[in-house]
């Protein structure tokens, strides 16, 4: 007996193995591949990453994710820093110590929140950001707070804040030290220039002079002639 359920079947599935056949989306299945392996590898900047979200794999569970996998949750791409298997209450973006998103300014120094367990305690060089500090794990399987025990304080980056600081403020006296300085400079040569303008007055006027001077001694010796030729006759 004819079932038309079974010949609409089978033609879905053909229909999807000439899809998987087409050149091109083979081609466009491999580019993909190759783009998120080379994000996850660093190959591929942060911010070229998250304008092409749709090219990875979303986040979900159980699956056993390794450090460096990249998956998108909820619009956005978070990258695994703890290889773990994932449960469903384990999302990306409420573990901190297991995920970091993306092109996040603060993903080196992410928030501390307090682990509630084994799975998501932070190990031994972690970094974290709390009480408007930088700490730095010390420990495996750290489940204090920062400050408290198992974490160094990372005094380093106050001290490139401030020298950065100091750097801008003498780049600053500098800038306008120098500023001042071209403006004396420039004040300089325009009255240099003015001096240079009026002294080729003077001798533009004084070359004038000498052209004239020639004319009128070349027509008194013209004139002295035809005077000694009248006396000599």
């Amino acid at each position: 007996m004819f079932d038309p359920t079974q010949c609409e079947s089978v033609s879905m599935a053909q229909a999807k193995a000439q899809e998987e056949q087409n050149p091109v989306n083979a081609a466009l299945r491999a580019t993909s591949i190759a783009f998120v392996t080379l994000a996850e590898a660093g190959q591929i900047d942060d911010t070229t990453a998250t304008e092409n979200v749709s090219q990875f794999a979303p986040w979900t569970y159980p699956v056993a994710y390794a450090v460096g996998n990249i998956r998108q949750y909820n619009g956005e791409l978070f990258r695994c820093v703890q290889a773990h298997t994932s449960q469903a209450d384990w999302t990306p973006d409420a573990t901190a110590s297991l995920w970091k998103k993306v092109g996040d300014p603060t993903e080196e120094w992410p928030a501390w929140s307090q682990p509630i367990g084994a799975h998501d305690a932070y190990n031994s060089g972690d970094k974290v950001s709390h009480n408007g500090k930088h700490w730095t794990s010390n420990v495996d399987a750290n489940v204090w707070e920062p400050g408290v025990y198992g974490w160094t304080e990372d005094k380093m980056t106050e001290g490139i804040i401030v020298g950065v600081l100091s750097l801008i403020g003498t780049l600053a006296g500098t800038y306008f030290a120098n500023r001042k300085s071209s403006a004396l400079i420039a004040y300089r040569l325009e009255l240099l220039e003015k001096k240079v303008d009026k002294h080729n007055s003077v001798v533009e006027r004084t070359f004038k002079l000498e052209e004239q001077t020639a004319v009128i001694e070349e027509k008194i010796k013209v004139a002295n002639h035809r005077i000694e030729d009248l006396e000599s006759r």
